[in-house]
């Protein structure tokens, strides 16, 4: 069963594709941008501008533009529209989407949706220490989104490695595969496929497969908040117990908070899984930090992860750690 697991799911990290910008926005100071929409707010939107990066962008003083960004939007009676690509030059915006065209001005729309077509995130740490406890420490972290359509699909990666004095302390892997069918009004139904490891916990290794429901919720311009919640199964191995195979529940939040200094963000994600037949056998993990842009899309980013297991291994059952990184968001 392991070996079918990995095997697909990296056929399907093979299979992951890039998306170039195709879009121009000029404004009423003459000002021509090609580049790609990243955001819709209440007054203003975010252009990604080609060999510049992010700008902040009045909607007073947008002339006209193009967008091929696939973005979801709220009408003017409130119904999410979704993969929508724009086309505006001096009047309403219109908008070709997947439930039909939208033609509406500029300063009433709205964006819905939380994540892009084409955006991701890869952060990685590396320490190495030689005095009189020889420390080697490695944190890999990644994740990418893209739309087709009514499809949305995430994908997420990550390597945790830590040796000291030869002796390996942490030694973890995990692998993510999402694909969600937007159905309207922020909610979506998921299908999700996950590989994880860790050899020094008392779960040592996991392999799932869990399908629900989510729904994303925007009660600031700025703020985005997603919850999903599911059931299906999972085969793990127990370091006492050996393999098994479970019917498994598993629930999922995300938060992404953009603050207006210096386009800094703050982020928290967690996910709560355990075995429906037993609840002793369960996992909580979670990631909070902030995200500073620094220039062209590379950033800072120091984060607290902690994880949580309803077993004791060795006598712990949880795990602590700050991460300072460097990364590049597209």
């Amino acid at each position: 069963m392991q070996i079918s697991w990995r095997t697909l799911l990296v056929l399907q990290l093979i299979m992951l594709t890039a998306t170039a910008s195709a879009g121009e926005i000029r404004l009423r100071n003459g000002a021509i941008l090609p580049g790609e929409l990243q955001r819709i707010e209440v007054s203003r939107l975010i252009w990604n501008a080609d060999l510049i990066g992010q700008l902040s962008i009045e909607k007073s003083d947008v002339l006209s533009l193009r967008s091929d960004a696939g973005i979801a939007l709220h009408d003017a009676d409130g119904v999410t529209r979704t993969a929508c690509l724009l086309q505006m030059d001096g009047g309403d915006v219109q908008a070709r989407c997947a439930e039909g065209p939208l033609e509406q001005p500029l300063s009433t729309l709205r964006q819905a949706a939380t994540t892009r077509e084409g955006t991701g995130k890869i952060t990685a740490a590396l320490s190495m220490k030689r005095n009189a406890n020889d420390t080697d420490e490695l944190d890999i972290d990644a994740r990418t989104t893209w739309r087709r359509g009514r499809f949305r699909y995430e994908l997420e990666a990550s390597r945790d490695y830590d040796e000291r004095n030869g002796i390996t302390t942490d030694d973890e892997a995990e692998l993510l595969w999402q694909a969600d069918r937007l159905l309207g009004n922020d909610w979506y139904a998921f299908s999700m496929l996950r590989y994880y490891r860790d050899w020094n916990s008392s779960i040592q290794e996991t392999a799932a497969l869990v399908v629900g429901m989510g729904h994303e919720f925007h009660p600031l311009p700025d703020l985005d908040l997603a919850l999903q919640a599911g059931v299906g199964e999972v085969g793990f191995n127990l370091d006492q117990s050996g393999k098994q195979i479970e019917n498994a529940g598993s629930i999922r939040w995300r938060s992404d908070w953009k603050l207006p200094w210096r386009s800094m963000a703050l982020f928290h994600q967690g996910e709560f899984s355990w075995v429906l037949d037993d609840d002793a056998i369960n996992r909580l993990e979670t990631r909070s930090g902030l995200s500073l842009p620094l220039l062209s899309g590379i950033l800072a980013e120091l984060r607290l992860d902690y994880q949580r297991y309803g077993i004791d291994f060795e006598g712990q059952k949880d795990d602590l750690e700050w991460v300072f990184s460097l990364g590049y968001r597209w």
